[in-house]
């Protein structure tokens, strides 16, 4: 008998360090799988984006990685992209919005883009963006080499 309220007292009190512990974390999400927490859109700051992302895009029998750095200073370096080059960036309401030059072809053009943030991941670094019906998955990246190969950037 004292075996099973030892354990009753014990599941009683995992269960309110548990529900602390939800009420405390609140904007944050749990995704076991990947052990990881993940801050929604609206709760990233500007210093957590802070930092290069990169998505890996394969091109037939070549893979490359690509994507964009964003400075504290609100500006913005494409990485390994030559037509479309990120020049600033900010944060708005959950929302980034990033000024891309495209030079595709031959005519330069210049646009904001916006993304709303679906998640950032504290600690495995992952930034998901959503634009329409479209989900882009980016990884944070440190380090000199960013892009598997060279930075890419036009001034």
């Amino acid at each position: 008998m004292k075996k099973i309220i030892i354990v009753s007292l014990i599941f009683v009190l995992t269960g309110i360090v548990g529900i602390v512990g939800i009420v405390v974390v609140g904007v944050y999400r749990f995704n076991f799988t990947n052990n990881d927490i993940y801050i929604s859109g609206e709760s990233v700051t500007q210093n957590d984006l802070v930092g290069a992302y990169i998505e890996q895009v394969s091109a037939g029998e070549r893979d490359y990685n690509q994507g964009f750095m964003l400075a504290a200073d609100g500006s913005a370096q494409s990485i390994n992209m030559a037509t479309l080059l990120y020049k600033s960036w900010r944060l708005e309401n959950g929302k980034l919005y990033l000024t891309v030059e495209s030079v595709g072809n031959g005519a330069s053009s210049t646009n904001e883009e916006e993304y709303t943030i679906e998640s950032f991941g504290i600690g495995n670094q992952i930034l998901v963006l959503k634009k329409g019906d479209r989900i882009f998955r980016y990884k944070r990246k440190s380090g000199t080499d960013l892009s598997g190969g060279k930075t890419i950037s036009r001034e």
